[in-house]
């Protein structure tokens, strides 16, 4: 019996791996990953949109830090994004 699950369990994972539920939003069905993508992007930005226009700034103490007189050309730019991997996570 724990085979045939597992055989089940296989067979299903294999299938649906890729693919991505419909999903119902508001009395409509959203089929197409295009319109589900949308669909999350939305909301996701609603939930990260704050509207702050009227809120005072804080008052920023003055550091005790300080980095001097330092100078970053375009140059200095360029070398650095040529030096970057746009297919490896950036990491701290």
């Amino acid at each position: 019996m724990k085979l045939y699950f597992m055989a089940v369990f296989y067979t299903m994972t294999s299938i649906f791996k890729n693919v991505i539920p419909t999903v119902y939003h508001k009395y409509k069905t959203v089929c197409t990953n295009d319109e589900k993508a949308e669909l999350l992007n939305d909301y996701f930005c609603t939930q990260s949109s704050v509207d702050d226009l009227a809120t005072p700034l804080p008052d920023l103490h003055q550091s005790r830090y300080s980095h001097g007189d330092v100078v970053i050309t375009q140059e200095d730019v360029k070398d650095a994004i040529t030096t970057m991997d746009p297919f490896k996570a950036s990491y701290n």
